[in-house]
């Protein structure tokens, strides 16, 4: 038995309304996932990041650089002894 307080059909701008606000919804809840919070950061190749140096600048003496073997801008274990386009000295 059909509901009568129900509508029989959904027109086209109600429905196109509702799948905009829904993927929208899905788009933010992926953005603001905990694997997002780390995608802050940017991928090595991304920075052009090596394990060796660049002459005298690696990443422990660097601004950016955080003990033991991490960087506030780049994602993933990095060597003391590495080298990226971001290198800032201290």
């Amino acid at each position: 038995m059909p509901d009568e307080s129900l509508p029989n059909d959904v027109s086209r701008r109600t429905f196109l309304r509702g799948a905009t606000i829904g993927g929208a919804a899905v788009a933010l809840a992926d953005f603001l996932s905990p694997s997002a919070a780390c995608a802050g950061k940017m991928p090595p190749k991304g920075v052009n990041y090596r394990t060796s140096p660049n002459g005298t600048q690696r990443c422990d003496k660097c601004a950016l650089w955080q003990s033991p073997n991490a960087c506030k801008l780049v994602a993933g274990p990095i060597a003391p002894a590495g080298w990226c386009v971001l290198f800032k000295k201290k």
